[in-house]
């Protein structure tokens, strides 16, 4: 399996005469890919896996840059990985090379983070959009609308781009749930568990955690809330005694569109799948309504943006023609304007925080080598029962862009990979050479 350098990477390289003669540090440093060489026998790295298990650390054999290798994660900083391990596994001094992470282009960023994007650009309305409220006479309606969008919206910008690796442990986590609740077990010391079971701990990451997987939840009921009191901002009469019907309307579209979003549950689609082949073109439009439920949402947004540009326009055309102040009309525009640009990073977002165009393929990797070595010690047949199940609920979730036939091929990749792995010890089967292999 290829390795994609999201993530900056740190490589110790020993010579011949080190047990270890590679590991990679990733990220932070809190998780390593060890690499044995030839002096390595069962033993030792049966010897290994011990020591690094009682210092309460998580393992399980993967493949990293297409090479065996067993992955350790909970490390604190790489000097305790490298304290464990020397002067017995380890030999002589190591050279260090750093790889950094590659630098993201303006629009490739945007394009991964919509969702943090859109929080960005609609904040900017807010503000245009209160100060809207505050020119035209204090309008209380208009000033609490401007601030419930703001709400909303600061969640967005700044929960809506949670790290890959929180969302890694939250996939972690809801992948135990769901094998818990259809009956495959999982044994207590495998990765899976470890990785599950480890929080990050504290009352403030708590609350961290909650705003990453709940930030677009709040946003929703923000914008249903602000629909509110734009319909209000519109029955209401401004200091010329007027109301705005445009506002009314764009009330009603924002409170019925967003509420809409909110109560459809996003299913991403198997576009290789019979299900989608054979789907008419009405069910095709549930389909995609379903796929991205947040279009939905950004679509009302931008019927409300026209009703407030129509409305606020035929406000300021009637200002004019009395000799009447029109500034209050101007703002109205230009917040609807930017709120356009917000609406259609949001409709390219995905309802699940964090679900991006790209993904981290040393993590993806991660995930099916995890997934694998607390299935591989079971009967053949329950192993492919277990992956029929695995491959179901991943192919739903909006972070893992892979098909479900294509998820149980990579399983099946990994379930060799892993029979092949040396740090897999009583599992481990040598890989076939020569005549074995019919060559």
């Amino acid at each position: 399996m290829s390795h994609h350098a999201g993530q900056p990477t740190e490589t110790y390289q020993w010579g011949r005469d080190s047990v270890i003669d590679k590991i990679v540090f990733r990220g932070t440093g809190d998780v390593a890919y060890l690499h044995a060489s030839t002096l390595a026998d069962e033993e030792k790295l049966d010897s290994i896996k011990a020591i690094l298990r009682e210092h309460e650390l998580s393992l399980s054999p993967a493949s990293y840059q297409n090479a065996p290798v067993l992955r350790v994660s909970g490390l604190d900083n790489p000097e305790q990985l490298l304290k464990v391990l020397s002067p017995h596994y380890l030999a002589g001094q190591p050279h260090i090379t750093k790889a950094q992470k590659p630098k993201e282009g303006f629009w490739e960023g945007i394009k991964n983070n919509t969702l943090h994007a859109s929080g960005v650009v609609y904040l900017l309305g807010d503000a245009v959009s209160i100060f809207s409220g505050l020119w035209g006479g204090q309008q209380a309606a208009q000033i609490a609308t401007g601030s419930a969008f703001a709400l909303g919206d600061i969640g967005l910008m700044a929960f809506g781009k949670p790290s890959e690796e929180r969302l890694f442990k939250q996939l972690m986590q809801d992948l135990k749930q769901e094998l818990k609740q259809k009956g495959v077990e999982i044994p207590s010391a495998s990765a899976l568990n470890t990785e599950a079971l480890t929080q990050r701990g504290g009352f403030l990451e708590s609350i961290h955690e909650f705003m990453c997987k709940n930030a677009n939840k709040i946003k929703i009921m923000a914008e249903v809330v602000g629909g509110v009191f734009t319909f209000i901002t519109g029955i209401s009469k401004d200091k010329h005694g007027e109301q705005n019907p445009g506002k009314i309307r764009a009330g009603i579209m924002l409170m019925v569109g967003w509420a809409a979003s909110l109560l459809i549950q996003e299913k991403k689609i198997d576009r290789d799948g019979e299900a989608f082949k054979q789907a008419n073109p009405l069910e095709r439009f549930v389909m995609e309504v379903q796929n991205k439920p947040l279009s939905i949402a950004a679509t009302s947004s931008v019927v409300n943006n026209a009703f407030t540009i129509a409305g606020a326009m035929e406000k300021k055309k009637q200002h004019q023609h009395d000799g009447k102040s029109h500034t209050g009309y101007n703002l109205d525009i230009a917040y609807s304007l930017i709120f356009l640009a917000g609406n259609g990073l949001y409709a390219a977002s995905r309802k699940t925080p964090g679900a991006r165009h790209h993904q981290d393929n040393a993590l993806i990797n991660d995930m099916y080598g995890i997934v694998m070595e607390g299935l591989a010690g079971k009967p053949r047949d329950k192993i492919e029962t277990a992956i029929e199940t695995v491959a179901d609920y991943l192919s739903k979730r909006p972070e893992v862009k892979e098909t479900k036939a294509q998820i149980i091929e990579r399983l099946h990749q990994e379930l060799e990979s892993h029979q092949q792995n040396p740090w897999n010890g009583r599992h481990y089967t040598p890989p076939l050479v020569g005549a074995e292999r019919g060559i």
